[in-house]
């Protein structure tokens, strides 16, 4: 039987097939392919697009994206700056009206609490003076001096960056990572530079009764005094900067593996650093109670109660810092130079820094004795914050002795900050005349509280477990006479 090869119906002895019509020969039927070697027909693959155009060299630089310093928390940032602005000023607002010093005007006590907040950050005060003189002394023509002195005010300073550290913590507390905090950080220092520099302009002093009562000549043809504003807009900037930058370093969680290692040796340090500046007011209030209740006269001659609160509160900080300094044997003391014309035969230079013995001895006030253990339960007590931080970390050894490395920066810092600089200039009448002084804490003495913070870690160290001291002292202690000790090592 034939078949047709074109739809496969039986055609019998014809030779065409009945159903298509398709001409047909004898043959067997054709079977289908098994399944296996079916042939699957696909889409046709789509045409592979042209190669793209080269594109035309470009004479531009590349363009790079600075929006990132632009979006953030704007909002966060601006409540850590205000928190900080408002702690600074109402505080050193409210003590000086507290005290109510004689012959100030409500302008001349704005102004100086302006002083007393750029103060708190760093910046310092100045003043100009211009007078059109008519004088034989002075052989006529004009007069123009210039007045310029610093101190940091520990008091508001601490107060003011740790309320600032509060607030920019709880609002970062979310963030995912350390480059969102350390933006938010950078926008809320430059808000509060912008608001401490306005607040120092407007709140600028001229004439008043408290430059009578300073002995400044009457009816200058100009007179200005107040913070320095240009100081006020940098100094502000980076204090903020910084200090909300490494409280974004103390939180580990946010660093990356590089950073984490860094943060194994200096986080618990630096929140030993913290621990110090934050038991400076405690260690002043032990000053001026020492002071106060155990020297002969009276230290508070001529001031009312308020005044001497105030006075206490405002310089608890700068006094703590003193006390610890005078504890661990440093001294104090006032330095000065000027010119000849105006030294009028005495020296043109002098300093005299007396110890903490030469204090007792003159004021027969044994109680400032306590500035020997003050210093030492201080440093005690920052030593144990930084070990128990440091347990947490893979280098504990490392990090509980790195606290003192960085204490030979900190305290020297905090020293210079805390004692009191001044300079004034005046020239006319054909004469210039300059004069400079220094009232606080020795420089080079500084390094003592350093240096008595080594022996401080060892010890308290070794008494928690940390440092093994006769192993350490097996390591370091190495005589040439002797063969070395067996390897323990496989």
């Amino acid at each position: 039987m034939s078949f047709c090869a074109e739809c496969g119906s039986a055609t019998s002895a014809l030779n065409f097939c009945p159903q298509c019509g398709f001409p047909v020969a004898s043959a067997a039927p054709v079977s289908p392919p098994p399944a296996s070697e079916a042939i699957t027909h696909r889409a046709p693959a789509p045409p592979l697009p042209p190669p793209p155009a080269a594109a035309a060299p470009s004479s531009t630089t590349p363009s790079v994206d600075l929006g990132w310093l632009l979006r953030g928390n704007w909002i966060g940032a601006a409540l850590t700056a205000v928190t900080a602005v408002l702690i600074a000023f109402v505080v050193s607002g409210g003590l000086l009206w507290v005290a109510d010093p004689p012959d100030t005007s409500t302008d001349d006590r704005l102004t100086i609490t302006a002083i007393s907040a750029a103060a708190a950050f760093g910046a310092g005060a100045s003043g100009t003076y211009e007078l059109d003189l008519d004088d034989e002394s002075f052989e006529g023509g004009s007069f123009e001096g210039s007045l310029s002195g610093n101190v940091m005010p520990l008091t508001i300073t601490l107060l003011a960056l740790g309320a600032a550290i509060f607030v920019f913590r709880r609002l970062t507390a979310s963030y995912p990572s350390i480059r969102y905090a350390v933006g938010d950080a950078l926008r809320a220092a430059l808000l509060f530079a912008l608001v401490m520099f306005v607040l120092v302009l407007v709140f600028r002093g001229g004439e008043s009764d408290l430059t009578e009562e300073m002995g400044i000549w009457d009816d200058p043809d100009h007179f200005s005094w107040g913070a320095s504003a240009p100081a006020t807009l940098f100094v502000s900037f980076f204090t903020m900067a910084v200090v909300l930058v490494l409280a974004c370093f103390v939180r580990r969680d946010w660093l990356g593996p590089a950073l984490q290692r860094l943060h194994d040796h200096l986080g618990a340090p630096l929140v030993g650093l913290g621990a110090f500046a934050a038991l400076l007011p405690l260690a002043g209030l032990i000053g001026w109670c020492a002071l106060w209740f155990t020297t002969d006269g009276d230290p508070g001659e001529g001031l009312d109660a308020n005044q001497v609160v105030t006075g206490w509160i405002y310089t608890l900080g700068t006094a703590g810092i003193a006390f610890v300094h005078a504890g661990a044997g440093g001294r104090l003391g006032a330095s000065y130079a000027m010119d000849e014309s105006m030294a009028d035969g005495a020296k043109t230079e002098d300093a005299f820094f007396e110890r903490l013995s030469h204090a007792i001895d003159g004021s027969d006030g044994w109680g400032l004795w306590l500035a020997i253990p003050t210093m030492v339960v201080v440093l005690i007590a920052c030593a144990v914050v930084v070990a128990r931080r440091a347990r947490t970390t893979a280098r504990p050894q490392l990090a509980l002795l790195w606290w003192p490395v960085l204490m030979f920066a900190f305290v020297p810092l905090l020293s210079r900050l805390a004692s009191g600089r001044g300079s004034m200039h005046f020239e006319g009448g054909g004469e210039d005349i300059e004069a400079s002084g220094f009232v606080g804490l020795k420089p080079s003495d500084t390094l003592l509280i350093p240096l008595i913070t080594i022996l401080v870690a060892l010890i308290v160290g070794a008494a928690t477990g940390m440092i093994n001291l006769r192993e350490v002292a097996q390591k370091v202690q190495q005589d040439p006479s002797r063969p070395a000790p067996p390897s323990t090592q496989p």
